[in-house]
């Protein structure tokens, strides 16, 4: 007697095998002795007959090898979730109408619809992204921004760069570990020239809120006096807003005494060619980026465009608030009216 085979448990029935059932089936051989002679469970044999018989004129019940393969196949096309767009047009619309006139991200705009809406059926981030590539939405890949994979960049320290001011080294554990509100990540976006306008950037770890503003230059007095305004705006309040605030290396930020000075803060460095030690601040200046690139002259940028930029990153929602945004998140960690 020939031995089952399981290792061929979750294989399907070829055609040759049903071919051979149909002749046997014929011959009236019984569903374990068919099993036998193909080295199949006897269940296979019995659920495949069962599934893909058919009636004869005469009524009576025939096992067609062709008929059977073709209802397989059929079976197989119907596998797999169902698609939900009917149940979800409510959600798809919302998605739509922030991706394509608020420039949102379809994990915010979903996370944000189910925050706002729990009591609309909902779908999965990659359900959506599965319902682009078909076509199934009016959303295009060209409308998305970030639709592709990157792969992470090997972290190394490059020698041979002085360090300038603290080290990041020193920083405390509640700035470290985002358990305080506060600490901020600090970067300047150049424009056409190095030698022109460029933008301050400012992100507050815990809660991702940004602050830009123009500068006129790119030297240490540039930024002395900028960071000079931005204390001057927040008055008293700017001390309950800024604890710290750690920058890179670059020469607009060489002058820390001066700066830890004017403001009574700690200034802390990065590590040289380490930008992933700022790597919050990094992400949303490509964020920035999107909408001013490279090569813009910052000088035919208005400031009405700059405060619009900077509202729509503190109203963009964010995963890892739960789908609130940096504004609402912050005014709740500091009970702002």
């Amino acid at each position: 007697m020939e031995q089952v085979d399981y290792n061929r448990k979750k294989q399907h029935l070829t055609k040759e095998e049903r071919a051979n059932i149909e002749m046997l089936y014929k011959e009236k051989v019984k569903p374990s002795e068919i099993a036998e002679r193909l080295g199949r469970c006897k269940s296979v044999i019995s659920r495949e007959i069962n599934r893909n018989a058919i009636k004869g004129e005469k009524g009576e019940i025939k096992y067609v090898a062709k008929e059977a393969d073709k209802k397989y196949k059929e079976r197989r096309r119907q596998t797999g979730a169902k698609i939900k767009l009917a149940s979800t047009m409510d959600l798809i619309e919302y998605v739509e109408k922030k991706i394509l006139k608020k420039n949102w991200s379809p994990d915010a705009a979903i996370g944000r619809a189910k925050l706002e809406h729990p009591e609309w059926k909902t779908i999965s981030t990659k359900t959506y992204y599965n319902y682009v590539d078909k076509g199934l939405v009016n959303v295009r890949t060209i409308h998305l921004a970030l639709k592709k994979c990157n792969r992470p960049k090997k972290r190394r320290v490059v020698k041979g760069k002085k360090q300038i001011g603290r080290s990041i080294d020193e920083r405390p554990k509640e700035a470290n570990n985002r358990e305080e509100f506060g600490h901020w990540e600090m970067d300047t976006i150049i424009g056409k020239r190095e030698k022109s306008e460029v933008l301050l950037t400012l992100t507050e770890r815990v809660t991702g809120l940004e602050i830009i503003y123009k500068m006129q230059g790119r030297t240490a007095k540039d930024t002395e006096a900028k960071l000079k305004k931005i204390k001057s705006k927040y008055g008293k309040n700017f001390h309950r807003l800024f604890k710290s605030i750690t920058a890179d290396n670059g020469s607009e930020f060489s002058s820390s005494k001066n700066l830890e000075t004017i403001l009574k803060i700690p200034i802390y460095h990065a590590h040289p060619y380490c930008s992933y030690e700022r790597g919050t601040n990094e992400n949303y200046n490509g964020i920035i980026r999107r909408f001013i690139p490279k090569g813009t002259p910052l000088e035919s940028i208005p400031d009405s465009l700059i405060r619009r930029i900077e509202a729509f990153m503190n109203g963009l929602p964010r995963k890892r608030f739960g789908y609130q945004t940096p504004l609402e998140h912050m005014v709740q960690l500091l009970n702002f009216a």
